[in-house]
């Protein structure tokens, strides 16, 4: 039998059993040293307690005008299904205005030759023909939209909305107060003015343009985050970290939101963008939005850079750039969840063991949520309308351990090891799940016209109410250009799918029927 054989100098040497069990032993040593070396790095910043900046953000911003102004809702959606049902279910529950639905059994998929490739192409065409046609006016029997009335677009399958309409809307103007100050200071030695954000898109940890081939990123020409740049310890946006360990900074299209004619100004520009890529590419190549609404953000970003940089400045140009966008970098509005699989969870504020165990398993230790934010815990009790005063704090939120951040929504995109059943096995952890049945009731009972939110303004208060009521029990509005008005859609034509089990034994799940 012949023994093993390595090569030094030329010369054969035996290795005997007992040598190469220790040199296993040594390298187990030393692999076992370098993984215990790479969680401790990992992890050791997240003994410094947290930037205080990021606990104190949610002071209510002075530049909100006082008056009157509508909030709608709108899904791209084509079909019935339980998950819209849930986002439509959670919409209601909270005092959000009833979604308006776009694309409706819009079954035309001329921007997408291949049926195999999901036609998200028609959520701009879809939303752009709601804000067209409500803006100008163009339709006796369409609800006028003002250009300055709120419209929130949120992806129609997988968004959970778990804070209320005021909740977002304080958020909504202070996110742009923090964005505006900080353009001002960027713009403060250029002759011109500085440009002013008003709608913020979801933000997301990876640069990728889903089903899209077509369109530029500018991945590396993009603003850094404002948090803090050691938020996830010496890893922190590392290209050989995870996606976990990255700070949100790139455009996600699972929510917008934002004045109707600024949004409406810039869907118009990503349609042309699409139609003229259509005309170029194959349909294949370009099936996605998401890639798009990013080129052109990245494209006013990169205009931005060159106006204040004192070596270059732009030639004046027919071309528009610049469409007041900015990304919801904190992730307080819209948490997409992929990139973010492990960094949160639903839990009880309230529930110190069970808030420190969440956190430990996020990788997160010692704790760095304590305490609800000002904006939820000024907020009226959530079961409030239901005479029950249980406090914000002992309800299940879902919550980032890293950043803090209890979102308004959370968009269930994540995929991988299949995490997509999170969007069934999450949904009874929702803090209205057990008492959405009675709170769809109460809705639909109570005097819907009233406002959805009041907030504080300069020299008085902002009210803001739905663009749309209901006259009875519909769960949504249907749209389509071509009907030119709203249709009433029952919860029944709006949650159950074709060939599949009653839509409220996994909506509801109370064992009671449809609404």
């Amino acid at each position: 039998m012949h023994a093993m054989r390595c090569f030094e100098d030329g010369r054969a040497r035996r290795i005997y059993p007992q040598q190469f069990k220790r040199l296993v032993r040594l390298v187990s040593y030393i692999l076992g040293f370098l993984v215990a070396l790479y969680y401790f790095l990992l992890y050791v910043d997240t003994l410094q307690p947290l930037d205080p900046t990021l606990l104190e953000r949610y002071e209510p911003p002075s530049s909100v005008i006082a008056g009157q102004r509508k909030l709608a809702l709108v899904l791209p959606v084509d079909g019935p299904s339980p998950q819209l049902c849930k986002v439509i279910a959670s919409a209601v529950a909270l005092g959000y205005p009833h979604p308006i639905i776009v694309n409706w059994r819009k079954h035309d998929l001329h921007v997408n030759a291949d049926p195999s490739i999901p036609s998200h192409l028609l959520k701009i065409t879809g939303v752009l023909d709601l804000l067209e046609s409500a803006v100008d006016g163009s339709s006796s029997q369409l609800p006028r939209m003002g250009e300055d009335d709120l419209v929130v677009v949120m992806d129609a399958m997988d968004v959970w909305l778990q804070l209320p309409p005021e909740i977002l809307i304080q958020r909504y103007f202070a996110i742009n107060a923090r964005a505006n100050a900080r353009l001002a200071e960027q713009y403060s030695d250029c002759d011109l003015a500085a440009p002013q954000q008003s709608i913020i898109v979801s933000a997301q940890k990876r640069c990728v343009r889903p089903h899209n081939t077509v369109s530029d990123l500018h991945c590396q020409d993009l603003p850094q985050s404002p948090l803090p740049d050691d938020l996830y310890g010496m890893w922190t946006d590392l290209r050989i970290s995870k996606a976990e360990y990255r700070r949100a900074r790139y455009l996600n299209s699972g929510g917008f939101i934002g004045p109707a004619g600024d949004l409406r100004d810039y869907f118009v520009r990503v349609r042309d963008r699409m139609e003229r890529n259509l005309k170029s590419q194959p349909t294949a190549e370009l099936a996605g939005d998401q890639g798009i609404f990013a080129e052109i953000w990245a494209e006013q970003e990169i205009w931005r850079k060159q106006v204040i940089s004192e070596f270059e400045q732009p030639d004046l140009v027919e071309e528009k750039f610049e469409y007041h966008v900015g990304l919801d970098y904190f992730q307080e509005l819209f948490y997409p969840t992929c990139g973010s699989e492990r960094s949160g969870s639903f839990v009880e504020i309230d529930d110190e063991a069970a808030l420190k165990q969440a956190s430990s398993s996020a990788g997160v230790a010692p704790l760095r949520l304590h305490d609800l934010p000002d904006d939820i815990s000024r907020a009226h009790p959530p079961l409030s309308s239901l005479d029950d005063e249980t406090s914000w704090s002992a309800k299940s939120l879902f919550a980032d351990f890293w950043t803090t951040a209890i979102p308004v929504a959370i968009h269930n995109n994540a995929y991988a090891h299949g995490l997509k059943s999170r969007q069934q096995t999450w949904w009874d952890k929702t803090w209205y799940f057990s008492h959405l049945r009675s709170l769809i009731e109460l809705r639909a009972a109570s005097n819907a016209s009233m406002s959805v939110a009041e907030i504080d303004a300069v020299e008085g208060s902002l009210q803001v109410q739905p663009y749309r009521t209901p006259d009875g029990s519909e769960a949504a509005f249907l749209f389509a250009k071509r009907m030119r008005k709203l249709e009433a859609a029952s919860w029944d034509e709006i949650c159950q799918a074709d060939g599949m089990p009653p839509w409220w034994e996994e909506v509801l799940r109370d064992g009671r029927g449809s609404m």
